[in-house]
């Protein structure tokens, strides 16, 4: 049994905060409590206990969950695992918004902040011999370990006392924790990546303002995963940001891409993302997009998009006074660059020789000259990034399935985008699940059908034998069709009106013969 008081008491106290700020997170996910742990942080800031002068406010660069745990001693986070376990959802996180809330914090010490000084009093052994053995995460070793900092600088406690204090005066309250500032120092010393740069967005025509702060992904995404536990960028907007992807509450997200896309995107890196037709390689993009309140702007890189719309060209124009003038008019890429965007370039494998070589300073992070302007050097902005989707990695198709549209990309081109993600078909269960919950009356019999038809036609399209591809919007619209349709028509007749009227009337004749055979096997 693992309580409380045994972490508090075998371990360095900053290996006690990680071990319970883990906790904390568990905790929050088995009990569905991410989004209102994320409202504890939308309280804290306009809190007089965060950022301000108060003698008990604790600074901080963005205040997010994470930054507000990472201020909390061993004793206050236990107190909190206490208040998430003990009451019920609704009210798990009352009493830590009731502090941040406090219009009149008490000026004494916090032993337990947020908490005023004298709850210590209250936390009781209850609390500190909780169990909470089955709330700890398993990547996170809580052997017994002798107090020493991981950093390799121990500061004993007679040092320390003395030095928190004068910390705290040098820096005018904004630290007191010497030993913490030097894991801290170690820390930021090891990182293996810089975080990119993220500033306040003003507001431009349509364009809202926008705030970026640092938010843990497991919080934002609302899914508990260790490849998730990094803080990232999130923008929130005045209002309705119409370069900012509409949010699907339903979208399944794949927590190896998605962990894959955030690192690409925090780094700074450009990521190609790479698989078949109707695997949804832009939509998760997208999804990415709307969970982080990040502008999408997306242009499709095949034959016929040219050098005029993507770079920029003359054009004659009218000015203020009516008088016809002529002006560079910029396209599609400085547009983008000079946005906090994901600038999203679809089937990137056909794009033109000419426009790759001009994405080549770009994709190094450098500006771009308009020669058609003058040599004017468009710079990109801090948060702008780029990503690719496209059927093959840029090599080629051996496959035959997309000869006649991809071209073979240079090895200069596909190496400066260092992150490459595949993107597969949605598992048929999560698929089902998708449909079920747009279709939620479809019988059991129609959905097993659906799921083994979807199965036997992947199998046949991937060894080549049909050479039309269906995406989990084909499934998502033969269920709901069977839906409707299936207590006047019975099953089996609306499975087979729906296959035709969604996949046997799009596809060619050679097709049809195989999916012919696979719709007879499932209605019998």
């Amino acid at each position: 049994m693992t309580t409380i008081q045994n972490i508090i008491d075998t371990h360095a106290a900053r290996k006690a905060q990680t071990i319970l700020r883990g906790a904390i997170y568990n905790i929050a996910a088995e009990r569905n409590l991410m989004s209102e742990l994320n409202e504890v942080a939308n309280t804290a800031v306009q809190s007089i206990l965060v950022n301000s002068t108060h003698p008990a406010s604790k600074q901080m660069r963005s205040v997010s969950v994470s930054q507000i745990l990472d201020r909390m001693n061993a004793y206050a986070l236990g107190n909190m695992i206490k208040e998430m376990v003990v009451h019920q959802p609704e009210h798990a996180f009352t009493s830590i918004k009731d502090c941040f809330n406090d219009q009149h914090p008490s000026d004494t010490a916090y032993k337990m902040w947020p908490w005023v000084a004298n709850i210590i009093e209250t936390f009781g052994d209850d609390a500190l011999n909780l169990n909470i053995s089955d709330h700890i995460p398993d990547d996170l070793n809580v052997s017994p370990t002798s107090p020493t900092s991981p950093t390799g600088y121990d500061v004993t406690d007679d040092i320390a006392h003395a030095a928190n204090v004068l910390l705290k005066v040098a820096t005018k309250g904004e630290m007191d924790d010497l030993q913490g500032l030097l894991d801290e120092v170690v820390a930021l010393r090891n990182k293996p990546a810089p975080v990119a740069a993220a500033a306040v967005v003003p507001a431009s025509g349509d364009i809202p303002a926008g705030e970026p702060r640092r938010v843990n992904a497991q919080v934002v995404f609302g899914l508990k995963d260790k490849l998730l536990d990094m803080e990232i960028t999130v923008y929130d907007w005045e209002y309705d940001n119409p370069l900012v992807p509409a949010k699907d509450a339903d979208y399944i997200f794949n927590v190896s891409n998605l962990a894959d896309a955030l690192w690409a995107i925090e780094t700074k890196n450009n990521a190609w993302l790479t698989g078949h037709t109707g695997t949804g390689k832009t939509t998760f993009i997208a999804a990415v997009c709307a969970y982080t309140g990040r502008m999408m702007m997306r242009a499709n890189m095949d034959s016929a998009i040219e050098r005029p719309d993507f770079v920029g060209a003359m054009s004659v124009t009218v000015d203020d006074d009516g008088n016809q003038i002529t002006k560079f008019v910029e396209g599609f890429l400085p547009k983008a660059m000079q946005l906090p965007v994901v600038m999203l370039l679809d089937e990137y494998d056909a794009i033109r020789a000419d426009i790759s070589y001009v994405m080549q300073p770009v994709l190094e992070g450098g500006s771009l000259r308009l020669m058609e302007d003058g040599g004017r050097m468009v710079h990109p902005h801090p948060d702008f990034h780029i990503m690719a989707t496209a059927n093959t990695v840029g090599c080629g198709d051996s496959s035959g399935m997309y000869a006649s549209a991809v071209k073979v990309q240079s090895r200069a081109s596909i190496n400066r985008f260092p992150v490459f993600i595949k993107v597969d078909y949605l598992s048929t269960s999560d698929e089902m699940t998708l449909v079920r919950n747009f279709a939620p009356h479809l019988s059991g019999t129609a959905e097993n059908m659906l799921c083994e038809f979807v199965e036997l036609y992947r199998k046949a399209f991937r060894e080549g034998t049909v050479a039309t591809p269906i995406s989990p919007r084909n499934t998502i619209t033969i269920g709901k069709y069977v839906e409707a349709f299936e207590k006047r028509l019975g099953t089996n007749r609306a499975i087979k009106r729906a296959l035709e009227m969604n996949i046997m009337n799009t596809i060619d004749e050679g097709d049809a013969i195989a999916v012919t055979g696979i719709m007879d096997r499932i209605t019998g």
